[in-house]
């Protein structure tokens, strides 16, 4: 009985999908053209998603007749050999599209601009000078390649030239005038800052600006702090650059410090006198204050000079 059953299942099935109509015209993806596509079955039977033939390329619509979708569907599938279709003589398809709108291209044109200039920090944000017309473009993931980019690199003003593209296949060639900003966190002065006073002590905060029209802004603080400090007078409000530090001097002209150096294998510690101001790392002039022989020596610490031979 179950079996009798079965059968007459797959008849009435057979039946069902015995004539599909033709539609008229069809949109489809990169995929590929599948007959669930193009056809409907009659009295709402399902049609199999079967893949029949690559899809058309976007700009190039294709037409098949019937007979030709005939032959597909059989090629895909011999089990369809019997179905007739009907409807119109042909099928227009295109590839499904999709506007590509203004706020959608200048991000993606943002991501390109980063990506080719290396934009490690901060955000970008681009507006165009004009309002960009949208145009049609493939309703699937885009991608946007610059051309032309300036070796000035990022600038407030910049005309970008560009393709987009979907997947392997070019949308087209453009061009459009943008305003652009680069926003990222920078330091400012929280209180008045004065010359030589200690990085580590100084009241900072940080303000979101842009960084084409603050030249030099400061995107983080050095790793010593203790060793820096500011190298000018700065207001309330203003943007410490990085000409608003520098290293502190840890000894002064005329200070008496301990000098190292190495002789035969032994290391040799002698009190001298700094002949001039010096930071970490800064060679200076210094004298033995026994043999009163003058030396040169690399700043190590407030109470170190690394003597150089």
């Amino acid at each position: 009985m179950l079996r009798l059953l079965t059968l007459l299942f797959l008849a009435a099935t057979q039946l069902l999908a015995a004539e599909w109509t033709l539609a008229p015209s069809a949109t489809v993806t990169s995929g590929g053209i599948f007959l669930s596509d193009l056809v409907t079955a009659s009295e709402g039977g399902a049609v199999p998603k079967l893949l029949l033939t690559n899809a058309p390329s976007f700009h190039r619509p294709a037409l098949l007749t019937r007979p030709q979708v005939e032959e597909l569907m059989k090629a895909a599938d011999s089990s369809l050999k019997d179905v007739r279709l009907t409807g119109p003589a042909r099928v227009k398809v295109s590839r499904k599209a999709m506007p590509l709108q203004e706020d959608e291209l200048l991000a993606l044109l943002a991501d390109a601009l980063r990506t080719a200039l290396s934009i490690r920090t901060g955000d970008l944000e681009l507006r165009a000078v004009r309002p960009w017309t949208p145009i049609a473009v493939a309703d699937e993931p885009l991608t946007v390649r610059l051309s032309d980019l300036p070796t000035s690199g990022l600038s407030a003003h910049m005309i970008l030239r560009f393709e987009v593209s979907a997947g392997d296949e070019r949308m087209g060639t453009f061009s459009l005038a943008v305003k652009v900003q680069h926003w990222s966190d920078v330091y400012v002065a929280d209180a008045a800052l004065v010359r030589g006073q200690s990085l580590r002590d100084a009241p900072l905060r940080t303000e979101r600006r842009d960084l084409l029209t603050t030249r030099d802004a400061l995107l983080q603080l050095p790793s010593e702090a203790a060793n820096i400090e500011l190298a000018e007078n700065i207001r309330p409000g203003s943007l410490l650059t990085s000409r608003s530090l520098r290293l502190r001097t840890v000894v002064r002209r005329g200070r008496v410090v301990d000098a190292l150096y190495t002789e035969s294998g032994m290391k040799i510690s002698a009190r001298v006198e700094a002949l001039e101001d010096g930071v970490p790392g800064q060679i200076v002039r210094v004298r033995n204050l026994r043999s009163k022989r003058e030396l040169k020596g690399k700043v190590q610490d407030e109470q170190t000079i690394l003597v150089m031979f």
